[in-house]
């Protein structure tokens, strides 16, 4: 069959469901014609109820939203007890902003499935990944006052809160999900989000035992068991993250978070072949990550393998090219190679694209004062700080500009905010550890160095320079 206006002229009953096939295959091409033919369809059958369906799903992509809500309503005039339309049509209601109707439909919808309420969850799950958050939280609560009291609804409701910023409310429906649970029968889940949660706020001892009690109960959770990890880390407990990652390792050796953590971790301990290992093994697990190219590239830099960090990061660009991450660490590794204007040539073509990117404009600072520009390296590092006042390795980065300026009072002043803004970071107190060394104030020079080695015990750059600084204070 031709499909073209003069055929559609003489459609009849026999030929509706070879056009609205067609229909639905060029309603995006030529949304003309298909509109055409729907309309054709419903004037030889009024109450085709799947042209009616795809009609109003074609008015809905379309915007037509007062058009579709017309359709819907002559649908379920003709199909009342359809749980399924009333799912759809309640979830456009949530979609246009027209609340009171999609709890009439959704209540509907709960009478008529058995699995209504997991549906909803998972729509409501849907959208907050897509990022739809009023939406989402509409259903949420939607859910919550049909059926209170639920643990699963107060969790994943908090999780979207938590995503929010809302942190309050978030503990708020996180506690009464541990209430509820407590009496249903324990979730890991529960306990495992609010000590993320918990974590996230900095309130690592709380944190803390919420993991410890989600292990209780699974001693074996993997996803418990690396976020664990991390926290041990925050806290220092270093020797206990290892064995906490070799167990993990134990039970899945290619378990990617727990590849990249013992990589991180055995370089921070000055253990390159190993980390090298763990890292390649992640590569090897997992061939088409990038991020697994841009970990092994990590390590080889760490142990100043910059031209196999290169080969790496090149790699990890074929597969993600967009990577802001792998753009920056291959441009900082040709400046640590000494070669400027490539590095200058990548920074510069990433920062067209991502302008207001604070890593790419950080490091580009860096290298422009390594590279001896002073003051287009003071010009970058100052716009970073007033749009992130609390960036401290850009702090500390502005404090060495102005010490080499002679300015050592505004340079102390910088040294000692980027401590207080960024103290797990082993570098920025290196650089004010060098600082105070070479304004001879040789009490503060060892504390910094000492917090320094605190957080990378083994890092060749720190041995290196509390030597030398040692070495000169003994002349």
């Amino acid at each position: 069959m031709e499909f073209n206006k003069k055929t559609l002229e003489m459609m009849e009953d026999d030929d509706i469901s070879i056009w609205g096939e067609y229909a639905d295959k060029i309603s995006s091409s030529d949304s003309e014609f298909a509109e055409q033919i729907y309309q054709k369809i419903l004037t030889v059958d009024g109450e085709h109820t799947t042209a009616l369906s795809n009609y109003a799903s074609f008015l809905q992509e379309q915007g037509r939203y007062k058009e579709t809500k017309l359709i819907y309503n002559r649908l379920l005039h003709l199909e009342k007890d359809n749980s399924n339309l009333n799912f759809r049509y309640g979830t456009f209601c949530v979609e246009i902003g027209d609340f009171e109707s999609a709890d009439r439909q959704f209540i509907k919808f709960l009478d008529q499935e058995m699995l209504a309420s997991e549906r909803l969850m998972d729509k409501a799950n849907e959208l907050a990944e897509q990022g739809k958050f009023r939406s989402a939280e509409w259903y949420y609560r939607f859910m919550m006052k049909q059926i209170p009291e639920d643990p699963f609804i107060y969790n994943n409701y908090a999780l979207l809160l938590a995503d929010l910023g809302r942190f309050d409310e978030a503990e708020e429906f996180f506690k009464k999900a541990l209430l509820e649970n407590e009496e249903l029968g324990s979730d890991v889940s529960v306990e495992f989000n609010y000590a993320n949660l918990l974590f996230l706020l900095d309130r690592i001892e709380e944190a803390e035992w919420f993991y410890d009690k989600a292990l209780i109960q699974d001693p074996n959770d993997l996803p418990v068991l690396n976020n664990y990890v991390l926290l041990l880390i925050r806290k220092g407990e270093f020797s206990k993250s290892e064995a906490i990652l070799k167990r993990i390792l134990a039970i899945n050796p290619a378990d990617m978070v727990a590849l990249q953590t013992y990589s991180n971790l055995l370089v921070r301990e000055g253990k390159f072949e190993e980390a090298i290992h763990s890292a390649q093994t992640l590569v090897n697990s997992y061939p088409d990550f990038a991020q697994a190219y841009f970990q092994l590239a990590s390590v080889l830099a760490e142990a100043d393998r910059l031209e196999a960090a290169v080969e790496m990061l090149q790699k990890s660009l074929e597969l993600d090219p967009n990577s802001v991450e792998s753009t920056t660490l291959l441009a900082v590794t040709y400046a640590d190679m000494e070669k400027y204007e490539e590095s200058q040539a990548i920074f510069e073509a990433a920062l067209v694209e991502n302008a207001n990117d604070p890593m790419l404009r950080y490091h580009y600072a860096a290298m422009l004062f390594d590279w001896d520009k002073n003051e287009e390296a003071q010009l970058w590092v100052s716009a970073l700080i007033e749009q992130d006042p609390d960036h401290g390795e850009a702090l500390s980065l502005l404090g060495s500009i102005l010490k080499n300026q002679g300015k050592i009072y505004e340079a102390r002043t910088l040294f000692e905010k980027s401590l207080e803004k960024d103290p797990l970071n082993p570098d920025v107190w290196l650089q004010a550890a060098l600082f105070f060394h070479d304004t001879k104030d040789y009490v503060e020079s060892d504390k910094c160095f000492a917090e320094a080695f605190k957080l990378a015990p083994k890092d060749d750059q720190i041995v290196t320079e509390k030597t030398r600084c040692d070495t000169e204070r003994s002349r």
